[in-house]
C-alpha cells in the first residue's frame, strides 16, 4: 500500500515528476502510475486499487487536469474518502464541488522543497497519514 496517489494529467507530467522525486527523498511511498501498473494488468483496476489503498490522494490542478474526466473522478473519489489534497500547479477554473475547498498554492513553485508552499504541502500529508481515520 503506498502512503500517497498522485493523480495528473498526461500534460503536467514533467512538473509533477519532480514533485514525485522530492516526495520520496521525503520518505513517502508515492504511487504514480507509470511506475506501478505491471505489463498485462489492466490500468483501471490498478488505479482503483491505489486510490482505494492510498492514505492520501494528491491532486494536481492544472489548466488540462481541470478538463480530464479521470482526475476529476479520482478527486471526487478522494474528496467523498476524506483523503483529497488537491494543489494548485497553475491558475485555472477548478472544477465546480472542488473550487471552494482550501488548495495548496504551487503556481509560482521555483522547484525547491525549501518553498513554503511546498513545505506546506509536505506538513498536511504527514498530518492526513497520521489522522487518516480509514486507514489508523
Amino acid at each position: 500500500m503506498s502512503d500517497l496517489f498522485l493523480s495528473f494529467s498526461n500534460s503536467d507530467r514533467d512538473e509533477v515528476d519532480v514533485v514525485y522525486d522530492l516526495l520520496t527523498c521525503e520518505g513517502f511511498d508515492v504511487w504514480k502510475f507509470d511506475n506501478n501498473v505491471k505489463p498485462g494488468e489492466s490500468w483501471e483496476e490498478a488505479i482503483e486499487y491505489a486510490l482505494n489503498e492510498a492514505k492520501c490522494v494528491i491532486v494536481f490542478w492544472t489548466k488540462c487536469s481541470v478538463r480530464s474526466e479521470e482526475v476529476i473522478n479520482e478527486a471526487y473519489f478522494a474528496h467523498k474518502k476524506k483523503k483529497l489534497l488537491p494543489v494548485l500547479l497553475e491558475r485555472s477554473v477548478i472544477p465546480y464541488r472542488y473550487d471552494r475547498l482550501q488548495h495548496i498554492d504551487l503556481v509560482d513553485w521555483n522547484q525547491s522543497p525549501a518553498y513554503s508552499g511546498f513545505c506546506s504541502m509536505t506538513e498536511h500529508i504527514r498530518w492526513l497519514l497520521n489522522h487518516n481515520p480509514i486507514h489508523p
